[in-house]
C-alpha cells in the first residue's frame, strides 16, 4: 500500500475508535445530561455522518471514473478518467459492497459523481457536516440535467438556507431557482 493509503486508513481507524468511545459514552447511559446536551450529542453524531458521507461519495465518484483498458500490448490497464465519467461496472462493485441492489447502488454512484464532478459547494456543506446525504441527493437529483454553469448558479443561490430546511423546502427551493435562471 501505498503512503497516502495508509494515511487514509490511520484517518478512518482513528475516526472510527473515536466513534467507538462516544458509543460507549453514550451506552453509559444519559445520567445527568440535559436534554439540549442529548440533542447536541445527536446532531453532532449526524455531522460526523455527513462528512463521512462526502469522503464516501468522493471516493465513490473517483471510482467510477476508472476503468479497466486493454493497452497496445493487449495487457489490461487502469485507466483514470475525470471525476464525472463513469465506468461500465461501477456499479457492480458498490452494490454488494454498501448491501445495495442494483438500482440503489446505480442511484448512489450517479449522485456521488453528480456531487463530485457538478456540486461542489453541495459536496463541501456535506464535508463540514452541515449537508446530510439525503438533502444533497435531492439536490442533486433535482440538478440532474442542468448544465454546470446552472448548477453553481443554483448552488449560489440556494446556500445557506437549505442547511436549515426540511428536504421538502429543498426540494421546492432547488426547483424554484432552477426556474428563474
Amino acid at each position: 500500500m501505498g503512503a497516502i493509503v495508509e494515511h487514509m486508513f490511520d484517518k478512518f481507524s482513528q475516526a472510527l475508535a473515536l466513534m467507538r468511545e462516544a458509543f460507549e459514552d453514550a451506552q453509559a447511559g444519559s445520567g445527568s445530561l440535559a436534554c439540549v446536551d442529548l440533542a447536541a450529542e445527536v446532531d453532532g453524531a449526524q455531522q460526523v455522518i455527513n462528512a463521512a458521507s462526502a469522503v464516501q461519495a468522493l471516493r465513490v465518484a473517483q471510482y467510477a471514473a476508472r476503468v479497466s483498458e486493454q493497452d497496445g500490448c493487449g495487457g489490461w490497464v487502469e485507466v483514470e478518467h475525470p471525476v464525472g465519467h463513469v465506468g461500465e461496472f461501477a456499479v457492480d462493485c458498490f452494490g454488494p459492497m454498501l448491501a445495495l441492489g442494483p438500482a440503489a447502488a446505480g442511484r448512489k454512484v450517479d449522485t456521488a459523481v453528480a456531487l463530485a464532478s457538478r456540486l461542489p459547494v453541495t459536496l463541501a456543506a456535506m464535508s463540514t457536516g452541515g449537508l446530510d446525504w439525503w438533502r444533497a441527493s435531492i439536490i442533486a437529483t433535482e440538478l440532474g440535467e442542468a448544465s454546470g454553469e446552472s448548477c453553481a448558479a443554483v448552488e449560489a443561490l440556494i446556500y445557506p438556507a437549505v442547511l436549515s430546511e426540511s428536504a421538502g423546502a429543498v426540494t421546492k427551493r432547488v426547483r424554484r431557482v432552477l426556474a428563474r435562471i
